[in-house]
């Protein structure tokens, strides 16, 4: 669904729980026809659609804001460089999608391998396009490490793009700033 120019996507499993509320109501309904199963069970669900959608929206519509200045103070760093100690630094990784995990659930996390070592890139909505295992992606985002586990470190990423469009975005923006107009003599 695209709402304001923002692609928003719900979980499936989000879906199939609607679709379970609203048909527990539908048949209780039916089996005793008392109105208050429809009053009460039609608001719910469309709460439990709007809610999920207007928070994915909100989380995208940040994440677009924040793009820009993450980019510009991010730097390029291979999966193994990510260390804990990083905690709260903007990065650039490129690489290939080895795995894919709780797309259920609305929250992706893929695995990230660039040849020098693997890493975690998690999100909170699916990225816009929708990339898969052997995608070459560019992910840009901040490093996380939980305090509890100081082994490990993960991205929570901002964007995740392939890298064609992601090159193809900044060969725009190199166009639209170096404008160089060459005088000819004959």
């Amino acid at each position: 669904m695209i709402i304001k120019g923002i692609t928003v996507r719900l979980p499936p499993i989000l879906l199939a729980l609607v679709v379970l509320f609203a048909a527990v109501c539908a048949m209780s309904y039916g089996a005793e026809n008392n109105i208050m199963y429809i009053a009460i069970g039609v608001p719910l669900c469309t709460i439990l659609i709007i809610f999920p959608l207007f928070a994915a929206y909100t989380n995208e519509k940040n994440a677009l804001k924040q793009e820009p200045l993450l980019r510009a103070n991010a730097k390029y760093e291979k999966a193994r460089q990510v260390t804990p100690k990083m905690r709260g630094a903007a990065v650039i990784v490129e690489g290939k999608i080895v795995k894919v995990g709780g797309l259920m659930m609305g929250k992706p996390t893929y695995i990230i391998d660039d040849g020098s070592g693997q890493i975690a890139v998690k999100r909170f909505a699916h990225p816009e396009p929708l990339v898969g295992v052997g995608a070459n992606v560019e992910v840009l985002g901040t490093v996380f490490a939980k305090m509890t586990n100081a082994s490990s470190a993960y991205i929570n990423a901002v964007t995740i793009k392939p890298i064609s469009k992601a090159r193809a975005e900044e060969k725009e923006e190199a166009d639209e700033t170096e404008k160089i107009h060459i005088k000819k003599y004959n």
